[in-house]
């Protein structure tokens, strides 16, 4: 099977994330100053991974509300973070769960937002991370897929094809394709979950 490069879109090096979980372990063991420090480069990754979901429609005025709430469970779960593992991904998992769990508890202020649709889209971003190890350990997972739907996934959600495009060019139904895609997704959650 053939191994498939997971691209990266984040502004930010992978020097950056190890100085960050850097001060994540000296957070632990009791600096003070490293803490705030984490916690204020937090805020600004979340805030910035917040506006690219959300920076329009009636979510805009959203964004620093989720930011406290994942703010809040990372200084609730600290001590459940598993130091050998890479920290950002940790904290955008805290921040995927913030924002569907706020989203669904407005969802009548909300009800024109697609929940659905947002949930897919963080998905997507879980996909891309810039994080060296969860790249592989995605591209890992893509390769347990069967090709049918592994393929689904690299060209919609890697290359950014649309359903219909990739229809015509496997020979599926567009409806085909994103049931291919959903149980691939599904499947890939369920690996990460076990991993």
């Amino acid at each position: 099977m053939a191994k498939y490069e997971i691209t990266e879109r984040a502004n930010l090096s992978v020097q950056d994330d190890d100085k960050l979980q850097q001060l994540m372990l000296n957070a632990l063991d009791g600096d003070k100053a490293a803490y705030k420090s984490v916690l204020d480069s937090v805020a600004m990754r979340v805030r910035r991974y917040m506006a690219r979901r959300m920076d329009h429609g009636p979510l805009a005025g959203d964004i620093e509300d989720i930011v406290q709430l994942v703010l809040i469970a990372v200084h609730d779960k600290r001590d459940s973070y598993d130091r050998t593992r890479p920290f950002m991904p940790w904290v955008f998992g805290i921040a995927r769960y913030k924002l569907l769990e706020h989203l669904r508890a407005n969802r009548r202020r909300l009800k024109d937002v697609n929940i659905d649709e947002i949930a897919h889209s963080l998905d997507v971003a879980d996909l891309t991370t810039s994080d060296p190890a969860t790249r592989h350990d995605v591209a890992s997972m893509l390769d347990k897929l069967a090709d049918g739907p592994r393929e689904a996934v690299v060209l919609t959600k890697l290359e950014g094809r649309t359903s219909q495009e990739v229809a015509r060019q496997t020979g599926l139904t567009a409806t085909a394709v994103k049931v291919r895609v959903h149980r691939a997704m599904k499947a890939l959650q369920r690996m990460a979950k076990e991993d």
